[in-house]
């Protein structure tokens, strides 16, 4: 070999030395590596969080809608509060676009919801609707959702509602009633 290709070795070795240096240690690396993807249907509420999860393990209908929002550019906050009169749970007209991601809100009463699996019921039949509105690629602010509910589901006052989020309901609490439905003994 000539001094040539000595130097240039010798030159390739240290910029791979120094790259060694500049990663993050094997215990990074590997937490890098294994953090979990950053879910598209989250709270702040640790109880709701919890109850999200129960509903990916038991409900098929469910873990759809949450699949499905995973896969869109959407991201649903589920919040405890109030919502008009008369209404448990709600997807509020308000959403935010930032970094090619659109925000919303979803609020659930505990209080007139009562139980768990009834709150899960009324996330479902809300993410329904978050998914509605993210078919919609035009649809990037809140007045821009208004409109679309508007003409895509009008009924009265500034309220919507869809079939299709009706049977998402009804189907996530079938599907929670017989996972609650205690196991008759055998003889």
């Amino acid at each position: 070999m000539t001094a040539h290709h000595h130097r240039r070795i010798r030159t390739i070795c240290r910029a791979l030395l120094i790259l060694v240096a500049c990663l993050p240690g094997r215990r990074a690396l590997a937490q890098e590596v294994d953090a979990p993807p950053i879910s598209r249907v989250r709270s702040e509420d640790p109880s709701i969080t919890a109850l999200i999860e129960r509903g990916l393990t038991h409900s098929p209908t469910f873990h759809r809608l949450v699949a499905s929002v995973e896969t869109s550019d959407g991201i649903a906050y589920v919040e405890l509060g109030r919502c008009p009169p008369r209404v448990a749970a709600c997807l509020l007209t308000w959403m935010k676009s930032s970094g090619g991601n659109r925000f919303m809100r979803i609020v659930v009463n505990r209080e007139r919801l009562g139980s768990d699996w009834r709150l899960l019921v009324a996330i479902g039949h809300e993410l329904q609707h978050v998914l509605e509105v993210l078919d919609d690629r035009f649809v990037t602010d809140g007045r821009k959702m208004f409109f679309f509910y508007q003409q895509y589901a009008p009924t009265m006052q500034a309220q919507f509602e869809t079939q299709a989020a009706i049977n998402a309901g009804l189907s996530i609490r079938t599907e929670l009633h017989v996972w609650r439905r205690p196991v008759a003994s055998q003889p």
